[in-house]
């Protein structure tokens, strides 16, 4: 065989070989887009309330309620410190999760209803540039579910001081309004910021050293203040303020046997805010 016949040969075969691995690559590439193309159209598009944000006819993943003291400013130090942790537990909460955010103050002896009633929406991190819209689910979580929190929580925590501290009625209305009218598939948090001074004319602080025992007998012949919370885990930030009559140990105490005695879930907790 000449020379010049062995050349095209092994020319050819390069050829060949060539397009074959075009081929492959193109294949490739063209089963990677119809895979995303297919995952696209085969999501279930979720319909959101354009209110709330919650998902519709969906249950909502946690219900987080969270309390906070507005019947006296709060230290600028105890403020930063809440305000971090609002934000963490905002962060980690599952998307569809339903916040209900409730102000503390004198008048709210009676039932209280949230100021903020909203769901955390995708915070775009895991949509897809392709068959989702990721500027959108980004802009809607900053702009329509953190922002409107933050401008509310940020209020709460500057407010002036109010005549009375109804703690435990507050935490009776946050009892019904998101975790009795709300049935939900994960957690259920009750977040309070406060120096749990409680006082009203159901039991005041003001009037005797905290004592859980009186309290409990005063609860159950009145039949005010009564709740239970199985199933809530309850986080307590205290606000260090000076004490009417006690000591720090003794608010701790009452509200340890509060927490107990009513039930609340295993996680629950006290931190205090420096």
């Amino acid at each position: 065989m000449s020379r010049n016949k062995k050349r095209r040969n092994a020319k050819r075969g390069e050829f060949t070989f060539g397009k074959l691995v075009a081929v492959l690559i193109g294949l490739g590439a063209l089963f990677a887009i119809s895979t995303l193309l297919y995952k696209g159209m085969s999501t279930i598009k979720i319909e959101i309330d354009p209110n709330t944000l919650c998902q519709v006819d969906q249950k909502p993943s946690d219900v987080i309620a969270i309390l906070i003291d507005a019947t006296d400013g709060l230290p600028e130090r105890a403020a930063r410190q809440a305000t971090i942790k609002i934000n963490q537990i905002l962060s980690s909460a599952p998307e569809n999760s339903l916040i209900n955010l409730y102000s503390i103050k004198s008048g709210n002896e009676s039932h209280i209803e949230p100021i903020v009633h909203i769901c955390k929406p995708s915070t775009g991190k895991d949509v897809s540039s392709i068959t989702g819209n990721k500027n959108y689910s980004i802009k809607q979580y900053k702009e329509r579910f953190l922002k409107p929190l933050k401008l509310q929580i940020d209020n709460l925590i500057e407010a002036k001081s109010s005549s009375t501290s109804p703690l435990i009625e507050s935490m009776q209305s946050a009892i019904i309004e998101s975790f009795e009218a709300n049935t939900n598939t994960g957690e259920k948090r009750l977040i309070i910021v406060s120096d749990m001074i409680q006082h009203t004319g159901l039991y005041s602080f003001y009037k005797e050293k905290p004592s859980y025992k009186n309290f409990n007998e005063i609860s159950t012949k009145s039949g005010e203040g009564i709740m239970r919370l199985d199933g809530i885990t309850v986080e307590i930030l205290i606000v260090a303020r000076s004490f009417p009559k006690g000591t720090r140990g003794d608010i701790v105490r009452f509200w340890s046997l509060f927490l107990k005695n009513k039930g609340a879930a295993n996680g629950s907790a006290m931190e205090p805010l420096l």
